[in-house]
């Protein structure tokens, strides 16, 4: 059994019908968007599309002062029975492949992050009076060049205060990039302002040195006596201070 009422939305007699289910069928009219006159049917291409466009789950209501449900929802008139059918029966499509994009995305920017760190020349690669090539930085760059399958061809090189000593290290990293670049690959070489996240080899070693050097000695000594391991008695190894 249908029942129909009439309301008047912006100057424009809209007439609703609404079953005794509680399952609106929508207006007979609908005015289109940026037009003052244009109204399209109900059930018409136009108004199912309009539909269409309303977002899924159920709708926040303000009653007696609380918000039901308490969370963000959305406020719009519900969706036709048909589009929520179609929500459940498709679910979680198509907003799988939008979760799916955005991990992807993520997991592109830290591939670049970590080959760009993979690939840049830190300052302790440098020598710092003349900024020429250390042997280990023409080690790591005989890697980007020849080894490493980076997907960017860009070698950076970090960045200092003196613009001078930039050139200078642009200039050396290019010349050596020249000589180590095999089938005439094109390797751009850019400055960078990062900070190296680990330490130079030599820095460790002198911590781990230091360390050694500095261990105290044993305070409880091994002999071995008569009363040993090994005696008929079965007694153990003696331990003295």
């Amino acid at each position: 059994m249908i029942q129909g009422r009439a309301i008047s939305v912006c100057g424009l007699f809209v007439a609703l019908s609404v079953s005794q289910t509680g399952c609106s069928t929508g207006p007979k009219f609908l005015r289109l968007p940026g037009s003052d006159c244009a109204c399209t049917p109900a059930g018409s291409e136009e108004w199912w599309e309009a539909k269409a466009q309303l977002p899924v789950g159920v709708r926040q209501r303000y009653v007696k002062g609380k918000l039901w449900p308490p969370v963000p929802r959305p406020t719009d008139e519900p969706q036709q029975f048909s589009h929520t059918f179609h929500a459940v029966h498709y679910w979680p499509l198509p907003y799988v492949y939008q979760d799916r994009a955005y991990l992807r995305d993520l997991v592109a920017a830290h591939q670049k992050a970590g080959w760009a760190e993979a690939t840049t020349l830190f300052g302790y690669y440098f020598d710092p009076d003349t900024h020429l090539l250390t042997d280990a930085a023409e080690i790591h760059l005989r890697w980007i060049v020849q080894i490493a399958a980076s997907p960017h061809p860009e070698i950076f090189v970090q960045a200092t205060d003196d613009p001078l000593a930039n050139q200078k290290r642009l200039d050396t990293v290019t010349a050596a990039v020249r000589k180590l670049a095999v089938s005439n690959q094109k390797r751009p070489v850019r400055l960078t302002y990062t900070q190296a996240v680990g330490r130079p080899a030599l820095e460790v070693d002198t911590i781990r040195r230091n360390e050694l050097s500095t261990m105290p000695s044993p305070r409880i000594s091994y002999s071995s006596g008569d009363s040993g391991t090994g005696s008929a008695d079965g007694s153990a190894t003696t331990l003295s201070e």
